[in-house]
């Protein structure tokens, strides 16, 4: 006798026609959602906006506990968020009732999504869309579509190699200018978060007397991009505080101390990414 008959074949998976790829792609979720449950809006195109979806809108969660600490820690009169992005900092804003809140965000391609983030969200920001310097004008702004958080005024052309990228020029403002709203600096307490690619120097060089003319100010800066040039800078005007996220604390790093700030940049034990800047007292003043 012959061989037995074998069943006919199960047929295989069918590969998903064009139009349902499409759908498929049309249905998958064009926001993240926050800690709180509220939508981040974000462009699906951008690596940063699907990054953003896949990790719950907390991208660097260091520095987003940093951020909503600060907010939390004083009755600010004044929250600026200097490169807002899709408003991820924002979105879930807690303890600043009461508060002028700015979001500043020069880019056109994500804005759209910002201002539907804040305005869902119930948060009474103002947007800028404006780039921030040391003077007004105008400047040039190097849009990253490849990912989002690398556009910049003074971008490092090695970290967007590849990247699609288009220029625009953009109006830009100072901090000073931002934050003149016809109340006395004196009575002013002031929250910024910097984060700018590496231009953060130029931003706060747009403070009036570094901020220290304000009650209070207190900046959670990127430095990640900084250099000792810079960073020296920064130490002149400046009381820098490094986060240690294992002990929870922060240790201050004052005029004079940059090779200290340096090595513990260096050492791993701190944050690296951001560090709280705080306007340095006159003689006998009392410290934050």
């Amino acid at each position: 006798t012959g061989p037995p008959e074998l069943p006919p074949l199960a047929p295989g998976p069918r590969r998903p026609s064009a139009s349902a790829l499409a759908r498929a792609e049309a249905d998958a979720p064009r926001f993240a959602t926050s800690a709180l449950g509220r939508r981040i809006h974000v462009d699906r195109d951008d690596g940063r906006g699907t990054a953003l979806i896949a990790k719950h809108g907390a991208l660097d969660p260091t520095t987003l506990r940093l951020w909503r600490d600060l907010v939390r820690s004083r009755p600010w009169t004044h929250v600026v968020d200097v490169g807002a992005n899709y408003g991820e900092m924002l979105v879930d804003l807690e303890g600043a009732a009461g508060a002028t809140i700015l979001a500043v965000e020069p880019n056109p391609h994500v804005r759209r999504h910002l201002e539907r983030t804040l305005r869902e969200a119930g948060v009474p920001a103002t947007i800028v869309p404006k780039a921030v310097s040391d003077a007004e004008g105008r400047l040039p702004l190097t849009i990253d579509r490849t990912w989002s958080g690398m556009s910049a005024v003074h971008g490092d052309p090695a970290e967007t190699a590849g990247h699609r990228l288009e220029t625009i020029e953009v109006e830009a403002t100072t901090l000073r200018a931002l934050l003149h709203d016809g109340a006395p600096d004196a009575a002013k307490r002031v929250l910024l978060k910097v984060d700018v690619e590496g231009h953060e120097p130029a931003v706060l060089r747009g403070l009036p007397l570094s901020g220290a003319g304000y009650a209070e100010l207190a900046a959670l800066v990127e430095i990640r991009h900084l250099g000792p040039t810079d960073l020296s800078l920064l130490l002149r005007a400046f009381d820098v505080d490094l986060f240690d996220p294992q002990a929870g604390t922060f240790a201050r790093f004052g005029a004079g101390g940059l090779d200290a700030l340096l090595a513990a940049l260096e050492g791993g034990r701190f944050h690296r990414e951001d560090a709280v800047l705080r306007p340095r007292p006159a003689i006998g003043a009392p410290r934050a």
